[in-house]
């Protein structure tokens, strides 16, 4: 389930449609269980209080940069950048 409004719903489309997003505002973005594209591109996103349990694309997606605060991880919360 994604649900996302405003900045972060454009945000997220163009994520899903391109498979990377830099710097882009994903606050509060449901992508529990969510596909990523081979080699995502998430540097410098802002991912507050998004829901990434699941969605983890390979390990060579990129998320250096990126801004965890309240973020679920399937690891547990992650709040490194708050």
């Amino acid at each position: 389930t994604t649900v996302a409004s405003g900045r972060a719903g454009q945000n997220l489309k163009k994520l899903k449609k391109l498979g990377r997003c830099r710097s882009c505002d994903l606050r509060n973005v449901d992508l529990e269980k969510a596909v990523l594209k081979e080699n995502a591109f998430l540097m410098k996103a802002n991912l507050t209080e998004a829901n990434l349990t699941g969605a983890w694309g390979n390990s060579r997606t990129r998320l250096t940069g990126a801004i965890f605060c309240r973020t679920k991880l399937p690891s547990g919360i992650d709040n490194s950048g708050c």
